[in-house]
């Protein structure tokens, strides 16, 4: 297949990224107060926050992560140099960053593991776009059998999922920290990483087939199936929660979680597409979200730092504090907080602390 041309920045990718952002702050709701206690806008909120965003967001990531191994290669062909060294130093930055997120700011931290799952793409990357998207579709179904078993071991009781509080203070923390993310590798590595990585193998195939940057035939296809994605993947864990509902629904949420999260995310993809073709956005909003998109992993640690000084109790200690209904408002109101504090933090600049640190580890250019 012809390499695909990419003019320019996307603006579809930096769309897809700062929404991916924003949902991924808002997950917080989903830890504090359980569904099945809440009640009116309570449960409409942390409902709505659920079935929009729980695990699609992790889905775009990984897929914009693929998207970037095609960016990256290109830019290599183009200036003749190495592909390899450059990317394995970019592994090791974004691994560097995320054992420091988890040890100062969140056990929930997605860096570490898109680092592991990034080095698993290296010997794949010469696949063609087709080869790729049918090894992302073998990767679908490993998933399926794995939350399968996952699904009959939660029915059955002997797999319970919990938080751990992390105290008042924050030197204590740290070590309930690293023991809560030891704690969940495992179980995120057997039963999750094999959709995170076909999200990641599905990017690169749309790098490699101009998905994101032409009007072909993969573009029409997805513009027309979006709609169908959208709803059933809201419908499907609507219907099927994994958590607070009778043990057989539960045991088909887990069952089914992997292609409603798929779904969903194909669908969002497909709407950052047609916002960005149509420039539906007004310039209030478009500029903060493109600095939020070029930037997404000084916004990703950001929304971090923000969220656990608010909420954990060595911080302000808004937990428990208030009703879900008005966290989600809280935590929207981080995420926009930390889009203009990048936005500011770049001003004059092309691009973010973190994102220089990282450009500097890849290219040994500071």
């Amino acid at each position: 297949m012809a390499e695909q041309v990419y003019p320019g920045r996307n603006g579809a990718v930096d769309l897809i990224r700062a929404g991916a952002l924003i949902g991924m702050c808002l997950l917080g709701v989903l830890y504090v107060v359980p569904e099945a206690e809440c009640t009116g806008l309570d449960w409409v909120a942390t409902e709505a926050v659920r079935v929009l965003f729980q695990f699609k967001v992790v889905l775009l990531f990984a897929f914009m992560l693929g998207w970037g191994v095609g960016a990256q290669m290109r830019r290599a062909k183009r200036a003749r140099s190495s592909f390899t060294r450059p990317y394995l130093r970019r592994l090791a930055g974004l691994a560097v960053l995320g054992v420091l997120d988890v040890l100062l700011v969140t056990a929930d931290d997605m860096l570490l593991l898109y680092a592991l799952l990034g080095s698993a793409i290296l010997p794949l990357r010469h696949l063609s776009a087709r080869r790729l998207a049918q090894l992302a579709i073998v990767m679908l179904y490993v998933t399926l059998l794995l939350t399968g078993a996952l699904a009959g071991l939660t029915y059955s009781g002997d797999v319970t999922l919990q938080e751990t509080a992390l105290g008042d203070s924050y030197p204590r923390s740290i070590p309930l920290r690293v023991g809560m993310w030891v704690h969940m590798l495992p179980m995120f590595l057997m039963f999750y990483a094999p959709l995170v990585f076909a999200a990641m193998l599905a990017g690169l195939a749309a790098y490699k087939s101009g998905l994101l940057a032409s009007d072909g035939p993969g573009r029409a296809r997805l513009m027309r199936l979006a709609p169908w994605f959208f709803v059933l993947g809201v419908l499907i864990p609507l219907a099927f929660p994994t958590e607070g509902g009778e043990p057989w629904v539960t045991f088909v949420g887990f069952l089914t979680f992997p292609v409603a999260a798929s779904m969903g995310a194909a669908a969002y993809v497909a709407a950052a597409l047609w916002l960005d073709r149509r420039g539906a956005l007004p310039g209030f909003l478009a500029a903060p979200l493109a600095a939020a998109g070029r930037n997404s992993l000084t916004v990703y640690v950001l929304v971090g730092v923000l969220a656990t000084w608010l909420f954990e109790a060595y911080g302000f200690g808004l937990e428990g504090a208030l009703d879900n209904f008005a966290q989600v408002l809280v935590l929207f109101g981080i995420a926009v907080l930390a889009i203009l504090l990048t936005q500011l933090l770049t001003f004059g600049r092309k691009h973010a602390p973190l994102e220089r640190f990282l450009r500097g580890v890849t290219y040994g250019k500071w």
